[in-house]
């Protein structure tokens, strides 16, 4: 080979590699030596082909309502049946069938799936089967709310075969969560966290979820982010240090948490009504694009009179 044939090709390779660097949790990456071109990467390790999916099926809810936004309606075969229904915007999910994951092969193969994307969702030997079958499964992992909703929309967007859409997306949905509470200073944000009750013990969500990134959009100040994260589980002493002005908290758990003769010494619960805010948890929990509707009417919540009383 000629010494500027060889130089030209590396040059060639180069500009190729950078060019295909996505960034974020899911890359495009030169495939190994066996495969014959790019592959996508999920969050499990798992390489994907690279190409336009034509057909693709949904076994998560965060996946659902990216598809809505970035798909055209005749490439989405199938939507997963987890929060149909409860989704404040249900009626896009039309007439589409519904699956409930990769145990729904038979259901997926009668479709034509191409593609099925997944959130951790599924056995080994479930998952195993589908593909076997010629469906290729993407699995967008564990949701933390900011952190991993970017990469997912670039993820989505890279198998719809058009990375542009996923980072209009981004930038709309960032614009306006940002928006809530834009020009509010530090001292005004009210200290808050949130926390429900199961089974008699306490969890919240904090930095490093989706709970804190809510909160934190809706102008609200997350008083346990400092001291832990991710997923705490609270005892009531714990939360009586904190003692926040506001708690947020799942429908219809501000008069079990109250009623708690410990939890009854919190100052929210001196004027529940007032500073004890409920939303709906698929709402409050949406580790997507939910985020946005759950901090609109959590600032509402918290900063209006019109919004001064709970509600769902």
């Amino acid at each position: 080979m000629k010494r500027v044939d060889l130089i030209s090709g590396l040059w060639l390779l180069a500009l190729l590699s950078a060019a295909l660097y996505i960034g974020g949790t899911f890359a495009a990456r030169p495939a190994p030596a066996a495969a014959p071109s790019l592959t996508l990467v999920d969050s499990a390790g798992t390489l994907q082909p690279a190409k336009t999916y034509r057909h693709i099926a949904s076994a998560s809810a965060l996946a659902d309502r990216l598809l809505l936004e970035l798909a055209e309606p005749e490439r989405i075969v199938a939507l997963s049946r987890q929060r149909r229904g409860r989704d404040s915007e249900a009626h896009r999910y039309g007439r589409r069938p519904q699956i409930s994951g990769p145990a729904d092969l038979e259901k997926l193969l009668a479709l034509g799936a191409d593609v099925l994307i997944v959130n951790q969702l599924g056995t080994p030997a479930e998952v195993a089967r589908v593909r076997a079958a010629g469906i290729a499964v993407f699995d967008l992992g564990e949701m933390r709310g900011l952190v991993t909703l970017q990469p997912a929309i670039r993820a989505v967007a890279e198998l719809l075969g058009d990375r542009a859409r996923g980072e209009r997306l981004w930038q709309r949905f960032t614009r306006r969560l940002h928006a809530v509470a834009a020009g509010m200073t530090p001292t005004q944000r009210k200290p808050a966290l949130f926390v429900a009750s199961y089974a008699g013990k306490l969890y919240g969500g904090t930095r490093g979820s989706s709970y804190h990134d809510v909160l934190t959009a809706a102008g609200l100040s997350d008083v346990a982010a400092a001291e832990y994260r991710d997923w705490a589980v609270y005892d009531p002493e714990q939360l009586l240090a904190l003692d926040p002005e506001l708690i947020v908290t799942n429908t219809g758990m501000a008069q079990a948490l109250c009623g708690n003769v410990w939890l009854a010494r919190l100052r929210a619960c001196a004027s529940p009504a007032a500073h004890m805010l409920e939303l709906a948890p698929e709402l409050i929990g949406d580790p997507g694009l939910g985020m946005l509707e759950a901090a609109e009417r959590l600032h509402e919540l918290a900063y209006t009179d019109a919004g001064s009383t709970a509600g769902p």
